[in-house]
Formats: C-alpha cells, sequence, structure tokens
C-alpha cells in the first residue's frame, strides 16, 4: 500500500471515528434532554399532587413550565429517533436472544411510543392552555373558552388521538416476555395510554356536550344506597344542569316535585311496584326500576319529560359516596346558607340529619333529605368548581371521579356518537353485557319504604358444575344478615320518619330480587321464602316462589339475560338465606383446541360496596388447571375454588383446563 492510500485510510478512519463521536455525543446529548425532560414532569407531578392551602398546583408559571418541558420533550424524542432511527430498527432483529432479547426487541416500539405521546400531549395543551390560563386568577368558569379551544382546535386534538392510538398499536407490538423491570413501565402504558385516548374522545366532543350550537340538558339523579334500588338507589333528588355555549346554570329538585299527573296520564308502573308497594302511577322517583342502567335512563328521560315538558339529552346517577369521594379530592364546602362546612368525614352525617323530618312533618320534602339541603350543596360544589378551578387538585378530582365510576356510585347515560362507545367500553353506562360466557348479577330492590340498606349485609355463593359438559348446573346462595333490634315487620309504617333516619335503618327488609344469568340458563328449582299477610302492605300472604321473570318491553329478559326473580322479607335483627339452581347453556364453556375454557362475569349492583363472593367451579372427571385469570384459592380435586372475591368492581374470572 503507497503511503499516499495509507494517509488516506488513517484520514478516514479518523473522520469515521469523529463523526461517530459526533454522533454519539449527538445522542447523548438528545438521551439526556429528554431524561431532563422526564425527571422535569416527574418533580411538577409530584408537586401537584400535594394541594393544600398555600399550594397551587395549576398556578399559570407552574404549567407554563409544564408546557414548555412538553414542547422540549416532544422535539428532542423527534430528533432522537430520527438520530438512531437505523440503530433501533436493527434491534427488531434480538428478540430471539436469550434473557436480554425482548427487552432489546422493545425499544423500537417504546421510542416510537415516546413519540407519539409527547407529541399529543403537546398539541392537547397548545389547544387548551392559552383558553384556560389568561383566566388565571379571574373566577370566570373555563367552560366557555374550552369550548372555543376545542371548536378551533379540533384538527390538532384529532391528529393528538392518532398519535395516541398509533401508541396504543406500538403498545401491542411490544414483546409479552419482557424483564420485569420493564414489565412494570408496560403496566403504566396500559393505565395511561387508554386514559389519554378517552380524554381526546371527550374533548373533541367538548363542543357537542357544552352547548355549541343548542343548549344541552343532563339530569343528575341523587339515588339514596341506604334505600337500595337496582341502579343505586331511591331517586331522592334531581340536578337539572343545563350547557349553553359553555354557560352553566344548575337547577335541584326532590323527585316528588317533577311529576304533573293531575294534568298528563302517567303510565301504570312495572308489576313488582303495583304488587310490592301499592304504586298506581309510574311516577320519576320510581323510573330506575330496571336493572340495566340505559333502559332506566331512558325511563327517568321520559317521565321527566311528560312532568316537565322538556327533553333531556343525558342522564347521570351517583350516590353517596361518589359525593364522599369528590369532597375528598374538592376539599371543605361552605354551605351557602351558613349551617355550616362538609368535607369527606361528615357529608354522610349531614345528609342523614337533614333528611329527619322536624315536628312529625311527613312532607315529600322531609323524605328526601329535608328543605333545601341538597339544593344548597350542589350549589356550593359547583362554586366550589368553577370559582377557582386552577386551584384544584386535578389529579385527585380525576382518581376520584374515576374510582366513583369503576366501582359504580357513578353511571353515565349519554346517547352521543363518540361518548356512547367510550362509556360502554369502560362498563360507566351500567349496562347487562352478558357475551358469550357465564354471567352473573344479582340485583336487589328494597320495596320496604325504609333505610336498612344501610346495615345491611349480603354475601353471594356461586357453585358451578361443569362435570357433564353438555349440560352445565349452577348453584347460587345468597346470604343476608340484618343488624339491629328485632322489631315487628310492618311494612307501612305510620309512625314513618318520626324517628329520625337511624330508627329508619332498623326495620325490616322487604326485597325483590333478580338474578340475571346467561342466556340460555333454565331455572331447575328455587328455595321459597313465603311472607305472611301480616308483613305486607295489602294484607296478602306472598309465596315467595323463584320464578322466570318477564321485562317489561323486553320479553326474552334485560339485554338478552335470563332473570329470575323472588321476593322475600328479611326480618331485623335475624338472617335469610335464598337458593336457586339452573341449568347454564353448554356455550359457556369454550374450545380452545388443546384446552377448554371457563369464563364468569360477575357484575356489581350499583350503590353496593364490596359484597363477598365465594365462587367454585367443578372440572369434569380427569381434567386439570393449567392457567387462571385470577389465582384461586385453592384447588382441590377437580374443583377450584375461589375465596371472598370483593365485589368492589365487576370481576372477570377465567379458567383454562385440559379436556377430560
Amino acid at each position: 500500500m503507497t503511503d499516499r492510500r495509507k494517509r488516506l485510510t488513517r484520514w478516514l478512519i479518523l473522520a469515521s471515528t469523529v463523526l461517530a463521536l459526533l454522533w454519539a455525543g449527538r445522542v447523548g446529548y438528545l438521551a439526556y434532554a429528554v431524561w431532563s425532560g422526564i425527571q422535569t414532569l416527574a418533580r411538577s407531578q409530584a408537586a401537584r399532587s400535594t394541594v393544600g392551602p398555600q399550594t397551587r398546583p395549576n398556578d399559570a408559571a407552574n404549567v407554563r413550565v409544564l408546557a414548555d418541558t412538553v414542547h422540549s420533550l416532544r422535539e428532542d424524542m423527534a430528533a432522537l429517533r430520527s438520530e438512531t432511527w437505523p440503530f433501533v430498527q436493527a434491534l427488531r432483529l434480538a428478540e430471539g436472544l436469550p434473557a436480554v432479547g425482548p427487552d432489546l426487541a422493545a425499544v423500537a416500539p417504546l421510542v416510537d411510543i415516546a413519540c407519539d405521546v409527547t407529541f399529543a400531549a403537546d398539541e392537547t395543551l397548545v389547544v387548551f392552555l392559552p383558553a384556560v390560563y389568561p383566566l388565571y386568577p379571574s373566577s370566570r368558569s373555563p367552560l366557555p373558552a374550552l369550548l372555543d379551544a376545542a371548536q378551533s382546535g379540533r384538527d390538532r386534538l384529532i391528529a393528538a388521538q392518532g398519535a395516541v392510538r398509533r401508541a396504543l398499536r406500538n403498545r401491542a407490538a411490544i414483546p409479552a416476555d419482557v424483564s420485569p423491570a420493564l414489565q412494570r413501565q408496560m403496566d403504566r402504558l396500559d393505565t395511561y395510554l387508554p386514559l389519554l385516548d378517552q380524554a381526546l374522545t371527550v374533548s373533541i366532543a367538548l363542543p357537542d356536550l357544552l352547548g355549541a350550537d343548542q343548549a344541552r340538558t343532563y339530569l343528575l339523579l341523587a339515588q339514596n344506597r341506604d334505600e337500595l334500588r337496582a341502579t343505586g338507589g331511591f331517586i331522592s333528588s334531581v340536578g337539572i344542569v343545563t350547557v349553553d355555549q359553555g354557560a352553566v346554570t344548575l337547577r335541584i329538585e326532590n323527585s316528588y316535585a317533577l311529576d304533573d299527573f293531575a294534568h298528563h296520564p302517567y303510565p301504570l308502573p312495572p308489576q313488582p311496584l303495583q304488587t310490592y308497594m301499592g304504586a298506581q302511577l309510574w311516577l320519576f322517583r320510581d323510573a330506575n326500576w330496571a336493572a340495566d342502567f340505559p333502559g332506566s335512563a331512558r325511563a327517568a328521560a321520559g317521565l321527566y319529560g311528560l312532568g316537565q315538558g322538556r327533553s333531556v339529552d343525558g342522564v347521570i346517577a351517583f350516590d353517596q359516596v361518589a359525593l364522599r369521594n369528590l369532597l375528598a379530592a374538592l376539599g371543605p364546602i361552605e354551605l351557602p346558607d351558613g349551617s355550616g362546612t362538609v368535607n369527606a368525614d361528615n357529608v354522610l352525617q349531614f345528609l342523614q340529619t337533614q333528611w329527619t323530618p322536624e315536628r312529625g312533618d311527613l312532607s315529600p320534602d322531609s323524605r328526601v333529605y329535608g328543605g333545601g339541603f341538597m339544593k344548597g350543596l350542589g350549589q356550593a360544589l359547583m362554586n366550589r368548581a368553577m370559582a377557582d378551578p386552577l386551584s384544584l387538585n386535578l389529579t385527585g378530582l380525576a382518581d376520584a371521579v374515576q374510582q366513583s365510576l369503576d366501582e359504580k356510585h357513578v353511571l353515565i347515560y349519554i346517547p352521543h356518537p363518540a361518548i356512547s362507545p367510550l362509556v360502554e367500553s369502560q362498563g360507566w353506562d351500567g349496562a347487562i353485557r352478558t357475551g358469550d360466557q357465564d354471567f352473573l348479577y344479582v340485583v336487589d330492590s328494597n320495596v320496604g319504604f325504609n333505610k336498612v340498606n344501610a346495615v345491611l349485609q349480603r354475601s353471594i355463593r356461586y357453585e358451578v358444575d361443569l362435570s357433564d359438559l353438555a349440560r352445565p348446573e349452577a348453584d347460587l346462595t345468597v346470604r343476608y344478615t340484618l343488624p339491629g333490634p328485632q322489631t315487628p315487620c310492618q311494612q307501612v309504617n305510620p309512625n314513618y320518619g318520626t324517628g329520625g333516619y337511624t330508627v329508619e335503618t332498623q326495620g325490616c327488609y322487604w326485597n325483590y330480587l333478580r338474578v340475571m344469568a346467561p342466556a340460555g340458563a333454565v331455572l331447575r328449582d328455587g328455595t321459597a321464602r313465603p311472607t305472611p299477610g301480616e308483613w305486607l302492605w295489602n294484607g296478602q300472604p306472598d309465596a315467595g316462589l323463584v320464578s322466570t321473570g318477564v321485562q317489561l318491553n323486553a320479553p326474552t329478559g334485560e339485554a338478552g339475560a335470563v332473570e329470575f326473580d323472588q321476593f322475600f322479607v328479611v326480618p331485623s335483627g335475624g338472617a335469610l338465606e335464598t337458593a336457586l339452581s339452573y341449568t347454564l347453556p353448554a356455550t359457556i364453556v369454550h374450545d380452545e383446541g388443546l384446552s377448554l375454557t371457563y369464563c364468569l362475569r360477575l357484575q356489581k349492583q350499583p350503590g353496593t360496596q364490596a359484597d363477598p363472593v365465594w365462587l367454585s367451579i367443578t372440572l369434569p372427571a380427569g381434567s386439570q388447571v393449567i392457567s387462571g385469570e385470577l389465582a384461586p384459592g385453592r384447588v382441590e380435586g377437580s374443583t377450584v375454588m375461589f375465596e371472598d372475591l370483593a365485589l368492589e368492581t365487576d370481576r372477570h374470572v377465567c379458567v383454562a383446563f385440559s379436556k377430560p
């Protein structure tokens, strides 16, 4: 090799080395910038999670720093992806390497996810930040400005949602066998990516929801879970929310004040209300009889329209637990009449105290938390949220709303083409959806004119026998325990309300039970629980038989479910068990080729807390458990047992087992 060629080779090597070092430095700088941005976001999130009297986590300066950080992170991530693209793509080929292969193969989709998420976050902030923070520290509501921003920034929001959905597709492409450390980050992605997609869905729909083109009206049903009904509780009060171009007005009425049966013919109520409560007309306060909340919401909207002559655009129901969760996030609320401060710790006591009639006053106002308390509390809550929205702990507020939705203390029915699929996909609409699996939904309705559900305890035992795969069988036992003094069961109490709220929690429990099972289930047997005539309003005894129910406007059962009904009374200071058995459709067991799978969806009744559930699944002789979605308490022979499943939310149980 000539000296000239040697010198040229040395220069090429040197130049390549310098370029490589420059590239590495550039990549290192970008990686450091990305890391610094992430750390800044983490510190900002930590600051936002701490709210005290002197802390304003949403101050304009703090959020401006957050927005600038997100924008810089977006640019740095895009540059980093561009600089490292060939190398990162090559790492996909490393998936087959032992131990580290799946993590290396995950780098490329993770980089794409980071780029898409930062793009989406930045675009969303570009749309909404200028709309909100010029208001600071004004007490004006931000809703009109948010509405204008959502309209003018619609294209940006659609692009942001497209990026989030690309991120969701890339998340699905990440290998399942990544390291535990990386899997923990995947779990966070699995939590927050869907939430971001949902937030963008709502953001895009904001103009419609906030009355951009025409005023929107929504009903807020305040349900008293102490007097349990199918969708969460007796409708005690109603909020009528009107939104017109972002301007919100709230009117709260007691549920007895909305009917106009003097001027309009009302329909007959569902048959059980006629039989067990003597109801002659279907009035607004009893609108939520259907266990399928969309059905109850449509009934409430129809009865509201009948009594008030107005249509509504959606129905939202909530109970006392949702109110407590909301106050935990918002902080103490001063009542406008100066009667005190309501917070998460005392709101339930306030509600009960305000219900108590004074001097034997048994007017409708007294039976639904008394006077103007709910009106005052509702107005105070809205004032707190609107007067200084930038001081709110938005993270805590979002968590409180999410918890209430997941635990069915809040139900939503808004027939909007974008919102309905979102609400349905999360199960927030309280609809009955059996699917192609086993299904169990135990629904109580208090028809006894009292509040004993405040102390009642309910537990569920469900035994499934798959010994004969062509004819699976189910045995259900529901146990009720009613603490308190033993008193005579008198359904119509002439002294109703005169002893205060606590007395109303101490009577017997007149219950109309509905059990929802999958389509094709056939009742085999049921325990009769007869009730003597002197315990009932009409003096007529009831046989207490289990029967297959016929649903209003749904002869084949609610939302495709078969329903078994029974009426009975649980005596005060005592306990009662009722049991029924039925044959399940063979289609609840799925053939997966080399194995079989049985799945069960346990739906939680709104308004209840966390009923304990004991579940056993007897497999065919010779079958063995291969896997389960929930770790069973134990396996004995061919029986799988799940003990003490707390029904805080809907639960899903799956067991895969070998073919017999």
